[in-house]
């Protein structure tokens, strides 16, 4: 008898696994959204951008949250966010210098920006990532 309700607990048990894992894999990166891996480079004047952020902000239309990686060594990769839904985006890049510390919790002075504001707080950088692609490599050339 004691064997009998084991099996019937771990039965249960497998089964809210089983339901569980299936809630959560709906909810994961993706989203429900359609997402492309999207890289590249970042050069300004001509030299790799070697510590930086690059943000892509939905422009009016496209329903999705705003994108954020990293940009080292003049490259970023969006697969580790799951990729940039389809749609219409803004693109921030910020450059900062490698050698200053990063801020250390709120109300830190921020890092002093290195890019003309054109490409981060009046950003006239565009893209459109398009249903159906797998990914998409994007390298902005900034100058001054």
């Amino acid at each position: 008898m004691h064997g009998t309700k084991e099996r019937i607990f771990s039965i249960v048990l497998l089964g809210f696994g089983v339901f569980l894992f299936s809630v959560l894999s709906g909810c994961g990166k993706s989203g429900g959204l359609e997402r492309v891996a999207v890289s590249g480079g970042v050069t300004f004047q001509g030299e790799p951008v070697l510590d930086g952020q690059i943000r892509f902000v939905p422009k009016a239309g496209t329903k999705a949250p705003v994108t954020i990686e990293p940009v080292r060594d003049g490259q970023y990769n969006t697969e580790t966010s799951g990729g940039v839904p389809v749609g219409s985006y803004q693109v921030v890049i910020r450059s900062y210098d490698p050698n200053e510390p990063e801020p250390q919790g709120p109300g830190a002075p921020p890092r002093k920006q290195l890019l003309p504001a054109k490409y981060n707080v009046q950003s006239v950088l565009e893209l459109e990532v398009e249903s159906g692609q797998s990914s998409l490599s994007n390298d902005f050339h900034l100058t001054p």
